[in-house]
C-alpha cells in the first residue's frame, strides 16, 4: 500500500475513524486467531481484529504512544466497542422501539469487553493502561504476541508475511453476527488474494488491488493437509471442514465469486475441474465517505 493509501480512514462508527486498509501478519492468523476460534473465543477474536484497524500506527501518533485506541470522547467506550464485534440487542430484552440506554444492558456489554480484553492482554497482544479516573487507554501491541510495540507487518522496517485487511467489511453490520467459519474463511480468501497479487507482480502482470485477486487454491491447502505448501510457507491450522464452510459463507454473502472450471486463470488447463474464485471485498463500502487519519488524529 501507499502512504497515501495508508492515511485513507473510515468511520467504524460515529466520530470513530479506523483504517480503511490494514495489515495483519500470517503468523498472527495461525498463532492468535487460530487458537482463539478453537477455543471458542471469537469474540475476542473478532475484537482484536477490529482494534487493529483502530489503533496509531507510527505516522499517525504523534506524541501519543504508537497503538493507542483513541476513545473519542465517550464515542468508543466499552458498551460501543461491544457494538462493533456483536448484536447491540444482544442484552436486550425490549422490543427494538422500546429499547434505551438501559444501564444494565451497558454494564453486561462493558463486562463482555473487560472479559475479551483480558484474554487478549493475557496473549500480549494488547495492554491496558490505568488512567486514574476509572477509565483504561487500550493499547495494542505486535501480532506476534511479543509484548513489543504495534507496527505494521507490511512496513518496510518491520516487514513479514502479511495480508491486508479491508476496514470497510469489519465494520459491517454482518460482522457482528460472523462465526468462526466466516472469520476462518474470509482470512484465507485474503492470504489467497496476496499471493495472487504476488504472482501477478512477478509475471509482470497488472496486480490488481488488495481484494480483488482471482485465486484457486483449494481448502486443504491453507492447512497444508494436501502436503503442497513450501517449506517456509505459514500454515493456518483451521480445519479444512472449518474452511470449507467459510469459503462457502463468503460466497453467500457475495463476497467472493466462484465457478468450477477446467481451464486455469492464466490460461493453462486443470487435469480436473476445480474451483476459481473471485474475490469482491474491493467492492464492500466503495461509495463511504474516505477520511485523512493523519489530519483527524492530529485534532482527536
Amino acid at each position: 500500500m501507499s502512504t497515501e493509501t495508508e492515511s485513507k480512514g473510515i468511520e467504524y462508527r460515529p466520530g470513530v475513524v479506523g483504517k480503511k486498509l490494514f495489515r495483519v501478519s500470517e503468523r498472527y492468523v495461525a498463532e492468535q486467531i487460530a487458537p482463539l476460534l478453537e477455543t471458542r473465543r471469537i469474540g475476542a477474536a473478532k475484537l482484536d481484529l477490529v482494534l487493529r484497524g483502530l489503533a496509531l500506527l507510527p505516522q499517525h501518533a504523534g506524541r501519543r504512544e504508537v497503538g493507542t485506541v483513541l476513545r473519542a470522547g465517550n464515542r468508543l467506550d466499552y458498551a460501543a466497542i461491544h457494538d462493533l464485534v456483536r448484536d447491540p440487542r444482544r442484552f436486550s430484552d425490549v422490543a427494538p422501539e422500546d429499547d434505551d440506554a438501559d444501564s444494565v444492558e451497558r454494564e453486561k456489554k462493558r463486562e463482555w469487553v473487560r472479559e475479551q480484553l483480558q484474554v487478549l492482554e493475557d496473549r500480549k497482544l494488547l495492554k491496558r493502561i490505568d488512567m486514574g479516573d476509572g477509565r483504561h487507554r487500550i493499547v495494542m501491541l505486535c501480532d506476534l504476541a511479543t509484548g513489543a510495540p504495534f507496527d505494521d507487518p507490511g512496513a518496510k522496517a518491520t516487514r513479514r508475511s502479511y495480508l491486508t485487511i479491508p476496514g470497510d467489511l469489519v465494520v459491517q453490520q454482518e460482522y457482528r453476527n460472523w462465526g468462526a467459519p466466516d472469520l476462518a474463511g474470509f482470512l484465507c480468501a485474503l492470504v489467497a488474494d496476496r499471493y495472487a497479487r504476488n504472482a501477478a507482480r512477478k509475471a509482470g502482470k497488472e496486480v490488481p488491488e488488495p481484494g480483488a485477486a482471482t485465486w484457486y487454491r483449494q481448502a486443504d491447502w491453507f492447512n497444508n493437509k494436501n502436503g503442497y505448501r513450501p517449506e517456509g510457507n505459514i500454515v493456518l491450522p483451521f480445519s479444512t471442514s472449518t474452511i470449507e464452510r467459510g469459503l462457502k459463507s463468503m460466497r453467500e454473502r457475495g463476497h467472493i465469486l466462484g465457478h468450477r472450471t477446467r481451464t486455469n486463470p492464466d490460461g493453462g488447463r486443470f487435469l480436473h475441474p476445480r474451483m476459481v474464485y473471485i474475490n469482491q471485498f474491493n467492492l464492500v463500502g466503495a461509495g463511504a465517505e474516505v477520511i485523512d487519519i493523519t489530519t483527524r488524529t492530529r485534532t482527536a
